[in-house]
């Protein structure tokens, strides 16, 4: 049950924090495709050993999919920019 949880916030936190970075970068994506690959890349992600990496893998991969813009320098500012705005929205939370 918590396994579940912990998707549904990984999905809808980093869904959104994503959807905000591709606005602020300029990429065309909707929340529902930002979810989809925020949840693609923690389903991969919980794979022992080799998670980590085929997330990131597959959260590339599903973004240049719904996206179609270049991976460099574009899809990488929007996961920089999405991974920032996660940190501050985490630090937030931590000093409530």
């Amino acid at each position: 049950m918590e396994l579940v949880v912990v998707f549904i916030l990984e999905v809808l936190i980093g869904g959104g924090t994503l959807w905000v970075a591709c606005k602020v970068t300029a990429i065309d994506l909707e929340f529902k495709e930002t979810a989809i690959a925020a949840g693609a890349a923690a389903l991969t992600s919980i794979i022992p050993g080799i998670g980590w990496l085929l997330s990131i893998i597959v959260l590339f991969w599903v973004l240049k999919y719904f996206s179609q813009v270049n991976i460099w320098p574009d899809l990488v500012l929007a996961v920089v920019v999405s991974r920032l705005l996660s940190v501050m929205l985490a630090a937030a939370v931590v000093t409530l």
